[in-house]
């Protein structure tokens, strides 16, 4: 099973559980999922080749989390960037 398989069959396994707590935000998995959904989705959109790096600097570690699932689903690689 791949990593993508593995990863979408736990989301849906969970999809009412809380997935990520933060003082101004509560994701479910479900929620999760939708939003990691969307930005495959948008990056595929794009044809990328496979494998493209994608450079991602976030500093919500929810957004951070959905963009690596994202990311991933899409069969591309992060690349964190740090600015100042």
């Amino acid at each position: 099973m791949i990593f993508q398989e593995a990863l979408r069959a736990s989301l849906q396994a969970h999809s009412d559980s809380t997935a990520i707590e933060s003082a101004s935000q509560n994701f479910t998995y479900r929620a999760l999922a939708e939003q990691a959904d969307a930005i495959t989705a948008a990056l595929l959109a794009r044809k990328p080749a496979a494998q493209s790096p994608v450079g991602i600097e976030l500093r919500d570690p929810a957004s951070l989390i959905i963009s690596l699932i994202g990311i991933a689903n899409a069969r591309l690689v992060f690349v964190p960037i740090e600015i100042g």
